[in-house]
C-alpha cells in the first residue's frame, strides 16, 4: 500500500469512526450531531420542568437537591467529554443561552463545567460567606450555620434592566437572583461543615428583562 493508499485509507476510518461515534464529518473538522445536541437538550429540558417553578410574571424558584444536582453535573461531564473531540465552542453559547439558569450553577473554565453551588477552596466560615456574595452580589443570602441561618445583605443592589441590554445579558442571570438559601451538607477533609446552594429565588422578568426557562422547544 503506498502513501495515497494509506492517506485514503486513514481518512476512510476516522470517517467512519466519526459516524458511529455521531459526528458529523467536515473535511478539517468534525461536529456534533444534531440528534446527539437534543439528548442533552431532553435532559436539560426534563430537569428545567422538575426543580424550576414559576413563571416570568410571578418569578421563578429552581431548587438544588444534592443528588439531582450531582446527576445533573455527571450528565454534562459525560456530554461535554463527548463534544470536546469535535468542534464544540459554539455549543457553550447555545447552551447556556437555551438554558440560561445554568449560568447559575456552572461556570466553563479550562474546557470544563465547574460547579457554582459551593466554593471548590475554603478555609473559613467566613471565605464561605465571600464566596457565595462574589458571585451573587444582588441576591440576599441566607446560609446555615449550625441551627440558625445568618442572612447577608446584597452587596450591590438590584436594578431594572434597560432594553438594549436584555439581549446582552440573556446568558448570564446571576443579577436576576433575588434570594440565594445555602445548606449545611455534611463536612469537608478539615471539619469545616461543607455549605452548599439549596436554592435560588429570581426576579419576574418584567423588572429584570431575562426569562429565567426559554421555549420547551429544543
Amino acid at each position: 500500500m503506498n502513501v495515497g493508499e494509506k492517506l485514503h485509507h486513514s481518512k476512510f476510518e476516522i470517517r467512519y469512526s466519526a459516524v458511529r461515534c455521531k459526528f458529523s464529518v467536515r473535511p478539517d473538522y468534525l461536529l456534533v450531531r444534531q440528534r446527539v445536541v437534543g439528548n442533552l437538550w431532553e435532559k436539560l429540558i426534563a430537569f428545567e420542568k422538575q426543580w424550576i417553578k414559576g413563571d416570568d410574571r410571578r418569578g421563578w424558584v429552581l431548587t438544588l437537591l444534592p443528588e439531582p444536582r450531582e446527576h445533573l453535573r455527571s450528565v454534562l461531564a459525560s456530554y461535554w467529554g463527548h463534544f470536546s473531540h469535535a468542534c464544540h465552542y459554539r455549543l457553550a453559547h447555545r447552551i447556556f443561552t437555551r438554558f440560561p439558569w445554568l449560568t447559575c450553577l456552572f461556570e466553563l473554565r479550562n474546557d470544563r463545567f465547574v460547579p457554582l453551588w459551593q466554593p471548590s477552596e475554603v478555609s473559613s466560615y467566613k471565605s464561605q460567606q465571600r464566596y457565595f456574595q462574589h458571585f451573587f452580589a444582588k441576591a440576599e443570602i441566607r446560609i446555615q450555620r449550625g441551627c440558625q441561618f445568618d442572612k447577608l445583605p446584597a452587596v450591590s443592589s438590584l436594578r431594572v434592566v434597560s432594553e438594549p441590554e436584555k439581549r446582552e445579558n440573556m446568558e448570564n442571570v446571576r443579577f436576576a437572583v433575588s434570594k440565594v438559601i445555602v445548606r449545611q451538607q455534611g463536612y469537608l477533609k478539615g471539619g469545616l461543615r461543607r455549605r452548599c446552594v439549596e436554592s435560588f429565588t429570581f426576579l419576574p422578568s418584567s423588572s429584570t428583562g431575562v426569562s429565567l426557562c426559554a421555549s420547551f422547544v429544543p
